[in-house]
């Protein structure tokens, strides 16, 4: 009878045991706690059982990825600043804007082939403008600046020029035609106005023609050694050129950029140019030709 009263006293435990087992909460820690159950609640014996997460609600779900060897794109948070890619060694490549440019400018040396220029007449005839400063072409500068207002297709502006070139030579003697010690230096200066016309469709075009056309107008003085009063000319000239822009800044992209945001050259190019003049005054002739060659930039 003892042994009966023993076999049901553990029964009962164990049975209690069981019971207390079955009804405690989950303790809060993983994997048993959810965050859509409050912290208060956890540990809780009257908890809501719409609260009690299901078994579906654990479980993790990860987001759909690249196919295998696929590549992820994902935003980066610089392409909003213009990243454009992140390179291998790890630098940052960003798309930047070109300049607008409506300006020009360009600075050239140039040839002038002599002019049609009378001068004094001696026991021998005639003397020329050769005669006093040589067959050789006239070396001298030319700055330009041009303005151009219309972009649209190619680019069409107007053009203000001058410049300056020097010769040097020795006058004659009127009564035998002999060459005199004086010495003669004579000073050009020009002043142009063209309308000029690109054909320059693209930004960074590796080769830029253009045509001009205009009219020049050529003002002379002319000192001697022995301190008498310069003589002073001038005279007009119609005429028209072309020639081509051969892009400097297209040769390297990182220097265009330091141009572009440190200076404001928009573009920067090799120049070549020729021009055909025609003198409009019968004394001093300045139907000529010039070739020159400069820089040009654009901003």
């Amino acid at each position: 009878m003892s042994a009966s009263f023993l076999v049901l006293f553990f029964g009962l435990v164990l049975s209690a045991n069981t019971w207390a087992q079955d009804n405690e909460t989950p303790p809060d820690e993983p994997p048993y706690n959810n965050s859509a159950v409050a912290p208060t609640q956890i540990g809780s014996n009257k908890l809501d059982q719409a609260q009690i997460p299901k078994d579906n609600d654990r479980q993790f779900v990860k987001p759909p990825g690249p196919p295998e060897g696929g590549v992820l794109r994902v935003p980066h948070p610089g392409a909003a600043q213009g990243l454009s890619r992140v390179n291998a060694d790890g630098s940052y490549q960003y798309k930047i804007s070109k300049k607008p440019k409506s300006q020009s400018s360009s600075l050239r040396l140039g040839v002038l082939t002599p002019p049609n220029i009378s001068g004094a007449t001696t026991s021998t005839g005639s003397k020329s403008f050769s005669d006093f400063y040589g067959k050789g072409g006239l070396v001298g500068l030319n700055f330009d600046y041009e303005w151009q207002p219309y972009t649209k297709f190619g680019r069409l502006g107007f053009v203000l020029g001058t410049g300056f070139s020097t010769a040097r030579g020795n006058g004659y003697f009127k009564k035998n035609g002999s060459k005199a010690e004086e010495v003669y230096n004579i000073y050009i200066v020009p002043v142009s106005a063209y309308v000029n016309y690109r054909f320059e469709y693209a930004r960074r075009q590796w080769a830029v023609p253009f045509v001009k056309a205009g009219a020049t107008y050529f003002g002379l003085v002319e000192a001697r050694d022995d301190n008498k009063t310069p003589s002073l000319a001038a005279a007009p000239a119609v005429g028209g050129g072309g020639g081509f822009h051969f892009s400097i800044t297209a040769l390297d992209q990182q220097e265009a950029f330091i141009l572009d945001r440190e200076y404001g050259i928009a573009d920067m190019y090799l120049t070549l140019e020729a021009q055909v003049l025609q003198g409009l005054s019968s004394d001093i002739d300045f139907t000529t030709q010039m070739i020159n060659l400069g820089i040009t930039v654009d901003f």
